[in-house]
């Protein structure tokens, strides 16, 4: 893992400000064109912020087939450095996330999995850092993630947390950035 400490302080002196105001942040990090480290910077600034946060930080990974994030934070070297990944929970906030399932699972019993259950978010070790995990695994023939333009969803999560940190996946690679720039804050 790389310390990009010194190289976010302004940036994180910059949101700092912004969060004595008493209401969460979502910040997106996006690059240009891929492999130019924005998810290492997205996940430096989030463990850096972490500390100073209250009601905890969620590291959002977008790319969500290759789940970076959360493969980073499950490395023997990061359980050793941060503590371990905890077990899921559920980030949809009871409303409708950005993120769409199409087809719908249906299950046995008839009962279809909503959208909402294919993403977790996990704490790292007793921090207030949570980091995203897709269950692409579990995606069928057939189906497909959207997503979506969600003002309501993105709304719930800056009056439940202090911060969202979502990795965007370069334009070149995704059209995420065009769905989910209008709700973010930087």
């Amino acid at each position: 893992m790389f310390d990009l400490t010194e190289e976010l302080q302004g940036l994180a002196h910059l949101y700092r400000t912004r969060a004595d105001r008493g209401r969460g942040a979502v910040l997106g990090f996006v690059g240009v064109n891929s492999s130019v480290g924005v998810s290492t910077c997205a996940r430096a600034f989030a463990r850096l912020v972490t500390p100073n946060s209250r009601r905890g930080v969620w590291l959002f990974d977008l790319d969500f087939y290759a789940n970076e994030q959360y493969a980073t934070f499950s490395t023997g070297q990061a359980a050793r450095l941060y503590g371990g990944v905890g077990l899921p929970m559920d980030p949809s906030l009871k409303t409708q996330p950005f993120w769409r399932i199409s087809p719908l699972l249906v299950r046995k019993n008839g009962q279809k999995n909503s959208s909402s259950w294919y993403m977790t978010l996990h704490q790292i070790g007793c921090h207030r850092l949570f980091v995203s995990r897709f269950r692409a695994e579990s995606l069928r023939p057939g189906q497909s993630i959207h997503v979506t333009k969600a003002s309501g969803y993105w709304q719930r999560v800056r009056d439940a947390i202090d911060l969202a940190v979502v990795d965007i996946p370069a334009r070149d690679r995704s059209r995420s950035i065009l769905a989910v720039a209008a709700d973010m804050d930087g």
